[in-house]
């Protein structure tokens, strides 16, 4: 499939999704809840990423995180994952290990061989050989094009998924100052209203969540500032967009 020949459908989306949250234009950009994410404080060695002040370690918690335990806990089991990109395995590892009686399989689609994590690394959706309900692609997308993504990885996966299934997809905002031009691999922007449209047109549901994760104290303090100057600047102070998708639609 190729995204330009169903141009009017994501157009048609993309105004269902403004309207949802309230909006008309592609300058009503506020409308998705938002949330903030901090890092997680504990006793007890994470098996995330983590550094560590006294007695108390400091792990690594990105605000998709919450959404993708959201999404698992509410799924039925056996319950069969598939990440996209998982790289080092981080949102493996935490998954694998809440709900170690519940996943069936944790497929990885994952294209660098020189990464490795607690996921079963696959080349292709072909490859998956159990029912699919939940599928991860977090701080991926940016880095193909569109076509590459939806068209060559989501659209052969629908077969694969079960009647209630879910996928969450997490980008960097488009719509925030510099999110996309840290990273010389970063190909392809989205707003959250094109995100929400691309994928309505495999998902009967499609709800976005705003976020910003603050990992320092230099994040917090800047905190009100940067809500207030992005606003008067009509940009988007959260820096990362995550679209849920349920219920795939079987013809994509």
């Amino acid at each position: 499939m190729e995204l330009r020949s169903r141009y009017h459908e994501i157009l048609s989306h993309r105004a269902e999704g403004l309207a949802k949250y309230g909006g008309r234009l592609t300058s009503d950009i506020y409308g998705p809840p938002w949330r903030i994410a901090f890092p997680r404080v504990t006793l007890k060695r994470p098996s995330v990423p983590h550094a560590k002040i006294g007695p108390l370690y400091v792990a690594d918690n990105p605000p998709v995180l919450d959404i993708v335990h959201a999404c698992a806990a509410g799924l039925g089991d056996p319950l069969g994952v598939v990440e996209i990109g998982p790289g080092k395995g981080v949102i493996a590892t935490v998954l694998r290990a809440k709900y170690a009686a519940k996943i069936s399989r944790y497929y990885g689609l994952e294209i660098d061989e020189a990464v490795s994590g607690a996921y079963e690394r696959i080349a292709s959706p072909q490859e998956i050989e159990v029912p699919i309900g939940l599928v991860v692609a977090s701080q991926v997308i940016e880095h193909m094009p569109p076509d590459a993504f939806f068209g060559g990885i989501l659209e052969p996966l629908l077969p694969k998924l079960t009647a209630d299934a879910a996928v969450v997809v997490g980008t960097p905002n488009a719509l925030a100052p510099s999110s996309m031009f840290g990273d010389f691999t970063h190909v392809q922007a989205y707003a959250w209203y094109d995100l929400y449209a691309l994928l309505r047109l495999f998902f009967e549901s499609v709800d976005v969540v705003r976020t910003r994760y603050v990992w320092s104290a230099g994040r917090l303090v800047w905190l009100l500032p940067r809500m207030l100057l992005t606003r008067a600047l009509e940009l988007d102070w959260c820096e990362e967009i995550v679209c849920i998708g349920k219920r795939p639609r079987r013809s994509g």
